[in-house]
C-alpha cells in the first residue's frame, strides 16, 4: 500500500475541513473571561489554535462525538469567531490623500462587516437548527439598517448582502478615492448589536463571544489602536482574543488614550521566551500532536506506537565514536598530543621514560578523552594543565577530570567530527524538540521527512503495519535536510529577507570558525549565542536595530536577559541565541553553553554592512588569524 506520511500536513490551511482533528489544546485553559494575546513566531500554533477554538470546530468535533448543537451550547460559555488579518487590504485603507480619521472610520465599517458576516453565518446555523427566532432580530437589524444609512433590511440574508455592498464600496474607494467615500462606523458598534441581541436568546444568555483576531501584526497602528480598544472594553459578553508575531504589536495606546496593559487588560501567551522549548509542557504537547496523528495510522493498538519517542529513537550519547575509532586521521591527534607532552618536557624537564609513560596514559583512550587530552594540554600561562598533573587526574579519575570530560565532551564530538570528516549523527526525540526552538512546525518537519527518509530506505522501507524505530541514518538525513531548507527559506521574509539570510550565515560562520579552532583549549565551549548593548545600537544605527527585531520575529535570534557579565552597565545588555534549527546547517552544537560579545558597531555591520564589512567583520570574530591551521572563513561561499 502507498505509504502516507502523518506529518506531511504541516500548516493549518493543509488541514481542510476538519482541522480539529489535528489540534490538542495546550496545557492551560486559555480561553477565558480576559483577552488572550497569544504571541508566537511562524509555525507556534497561533492560527491553529484560534480556528480549532471557533464555534464552527468546536461544533464539529462535538458532532463527531455524538453531541447535538443544544448539548454544546450548555456546556461550553466561550463561542469563537475566527478572524485572519486580509494583510494586503488593510494596508490599502491608508492613502496620503485621505485624512487618516477618515480612514479610521472606513476600517471600522470594514471590521464591523467582516465579523459581522461570521456572526450571520452562527445565527442562521442557530435557527437552521431551531434554536432561534429570526424575528427575535427585527428590532436590532432595524437599528444596523439606520447606522449604515440603508432601507429596512428585513432578514439576517439581506444583511449579509447589503454587507457584501458595503465591502464592495470600500474596496472600490481604496483603489479610487474619487470613487463614493464608504460611511465610517465606530469600531465594534455593528458587532456589539448583534452579540447583544443574540444574547437574549435563552440558549445563549450565558455565553460570551470571542473576536479571535489573527496576524494582527498586519494592521497599521491606527488600526491597531481601534483594536486595541475593543479589547480594553471586553467584557462578560465580547472578549477580543488576538493572535500576532513576535514584536507584531506595534502600539498599545487605545482610542480613549490610555494603553492595555498586561494583568489589567490581557493575558499574554507567549512561545518566544528562551527556554520555552526546554519545558515538560512543550515537550508534552508534541507528544500529544504526534500520538493523536499516528493513533490515525496505526492498526496496531499497542501504545508504545503511538509514542513518538519509540520511533525518534536515541541509540545513545557516543554514537559518532565508532565511526572515529575507524578514521585513519586519528592518528593526526595522536601525534599532536605527543607533540604538546615534548613541548611541556621542555618547561618541566620530562624525562624521555616519563613523555614515553604519559604519551602512552592519554593516547591510550578513547577518541573523545584523547582530543579531550589534547584541548586541556594547549593551555597555556595560568590555565597550564602539565602532563603529569594530568596524567595523575585521569589515573585517579578525580572530581576535576570528570568535570573536564563532563563538561568538553559535547564540543569535542562536533570537533572531532569536523576533523575527521565525519557527519555529526541526530537522534532522538530530546533532540528533534530542542533543534525545533519552541516552534511546533519545525519539529512536524524534522519528523516528516525522517519518516520520508525511512519510507524510501531500499534494505527495510518504514510502513506502519509493521512499525520500527527510525535508524540514526534516517533521522539525521532528515535534519540536515530541514536544517539547511530553513537557512535558504529565509530569502523569502519580507521585508528584508536578503538581509537576514547574510546576517545569519555571517553569524553561522563565526560560530562554526570558533567551534572547529583546532587550536582551541575548549576553556569557552560551544558558543552559539551573543551578548550586546541594544541601546546603543538603537541610538547608533536605527536600520541595524530594526533588522534585529525582524530577525527576532522572524525567530533567526531568541532574545533573552543577558546572564552574567563583567560589566556594571549589565540594564543594556541583552543576549541573543541562534534558532537552535540552523545549527546543523553550519556542523555547530544546538547547546546552549557559551556566549561571545559583538559590539554594537560590529553587529551593525553584520546586519546592514557591505559584503566586504561582513567579511571583515566575519574574520575578526572568528580569530582566524590565531588559528593559521583554519581556512580563512568566506561567508559567500556555499555552505
Amino acid at each position: 500500500m502507498q505509504f502516507i506520511n502523518p506529518f506531511s500536513k504541516i500548516r493549518t490551511e493543509q488541514m481542510g475541513s476538519s482541522v480539529w482533528k489535528y489540534f490538542v489544546e495546550p496545557a492551560k485553559d486559555y480561553i477565558g473571561a480576559k483577552p488572550l494575546i497569544f504571541e508566537g513566531s511562524r509555525g507556534t500554533g497561533k492560527t491553529m489554535f484560534f480556528m480549532c477554538n471557533s464555534w464552527m470546530e468546536k461544533v464539529e468535533e462535538a458532532k463527531s462525538k455524538g453531541i447535538n448543537l443544544l448539548e454544546y451550547l450548555k456546556n461550553n460559555k466561550h463561542l469563537g469567531f475566527y478572524y485572519k488579518v486580509d494583510g494586503r487590504f488593510v494596508k490599502s485603507l491608508s492613502k496620503k490623500n485621505i485624512e487618516d480619521w477618515v480612514w479610521t472610520g472606513i476600517f471600522n465599517t470594514y471590521f464591523n462587516s467582516i465579523i459581522s458576516k461570521e456572526l450571520i453565518n452562527f445565527f442562521n446555523y442557530l435557527i437552521k437548527e431551531g434554536l432561534m427566532d429570526p424575528k427575535s432580530l427585527k428590532n436590532t437589524l432595524d437599528n444596523i439598517s439606520l447606522m449604515l444609512e440603508l432601507d429596512e433590511i428585513k432578514d439576517l440574508n439581506e444583511l449579509n448582502s447589503q454587507i457584501d455592498i458595503t465591502l464592495l464600496k470600500i474596496e472600490k474607494f481604496s483603489n479610487d478615492t474619487e470613487k463614493e467615500k464608504p460611511i465610517g462606523l465606530n469600531a465594534g458598534t455593528i458587532i456589539e448589536k448583534l452579540i447583544l441581541a443574540a444574547k437574549k436568546n435563552e440558549n445563549l444568555v450565558n455565553s460570551t463571544f470571542h473576536i479571535f483576531i489573527d496576524e494582527y501584526e498586519a494592521l497599521s497602528e491606527l488600526q491597531q489602536i481601534e483594536t486595541n480598544t475593543l479589547l480594553k472594553q471586553s467584557n462578560n459578553n465580547i472578549v477580543y482574543d488576538f493572535g500576532v508575531i513576535t514584536k507584531g504589536i506595534q502600539t498599545y495606546r487605545t482610542g480613549s488614550g490610555q494603553e492595555i496593559r498586561e494583568k489589567d487588560d490581557f493575558k499574554i501567551y507567549s512561545t518566544d521566551n528562551y527556554g520555552y522549548h526546554e519545558k515538560s509542557e512543550y515537550n508534552k504537547l508534541l507528544k500529544d500532536i504526534c500520538k493523536k496523528r499516528l493513533e490515525n495510522h496505526l492498526k496496531n493498538v499497542d501504545e508504545k506506537y503511538s509514542d513518538i519517542s519509540y520511533y525518534l529513537k536515541n541509540y545513545g550519547k557516543r554514537y559518532e565514536e565508532k565511526l572515529f575509532i575507524k578514521s585513519p586521521d586519528l592518528k593526526v591527534v595522536e601525534d599532536r598530543v605527543k607533540s604538546e607532552i615534548v613541548k611541556h618536557s621542555s618547561l618541566m624537564n620530562y624525562s624521555q621514560d616519563e613523555i614515553t609513560i604519559f604519551y602512552k596514559e592519554l593516547t591510550n583512550v578513547s577518541p573523545i578523552e584523547l582530543r579531550i587530552h589534547l584541548a586541556l594540554l594547549m593551555r597555556r600561562n595560568k590555565n597550564m594543565i602539565p602532563a603529569k598533573e594530568l596524567v595523575n587526574h585521569k589515573s585517579k579519575n578525580s572530581k576535576k577530570y570528570q568535570d573536564w570530560i563532563h563538561n568538553t565532551e559535547n564540543a569535542v564530538i562536533y570537533l572531532l567530527c569536523h576533523e575527521l570528516k565525519i557527519d555529526k549523527q541526530y537522534h532522538g526525540f530530546d533532540v528533534y524538540s530542542a533543534l525545533s526552538s519552541g516552534i511546533i512546525r519545525s519539529f512536524l518537519e524534522l519528523t516528516e521527512y525522517a519518516f520520508d527518509y525511512a519510507n524510501n530506505n531500499t534494505k527495510k522501507p518504514f510502513s506502519f503495519d509493521e512499525p520500527r524505530p527510525l535508524t540514526i541514518e534516517e533521522q539525521t538525513k532528515a535534519v540536515y535536510f530541514v536544517s539547511n531548507f530553513k537557512l535558504k527559506e529565509i530569502d523569502s521574509y519580507e521585508p528584508y529577507g536578503y538581509r537576514l539570510r547574510d546576517f545569519t550565515r555571517a553569524l553561522g560562520k563565526i560560530f562554526s570558525a570558533i567551534q572547529k579552532n583546532p587550536n582551541g583549549t575548549l576553556g569557552e565551549v560551544e558558543q552559539n549565542h551573543f551578548v550586546t548593548k541594544v541601546n546603543e545600537l538603537k541610538k547608533h544605527n536605527v536600520e541595524a536595530a530594526n533588522l534585529l527585531k525582524y530577525s527576532v520575529r522572524n525567530k533567526i535570534l531568541e532574545e533573552d536577559d543577558a546572564t552574567k557579565t563583567k560589566s556594571d552597565e549589565i540594564i543594556e545588555f541583552r543576549d541573543y541565541h541562534l534558532n537552535h534549527i540552523y545549527c546543523p546547517a553550519f556542523r555547530i552544537s544546538h547547546l546552549r553553553k557559551r556566549k561571545i560579545p559583538i559590539s554594537h558597531l560590529d553587529l551593525a555591520k553584520l546586519f546592514c554592512g557591505s559584503h566586504k564589512e561582513l567579511e571583515e567583520v566575519v574574520k575578526k570574530l572568528s580569530g582566524y588569524k590565531d588559528n593559521l591551521e583554519n581556512d580563512e572563513p568566506n561567508l559567500f561561499t556555499q555552505l
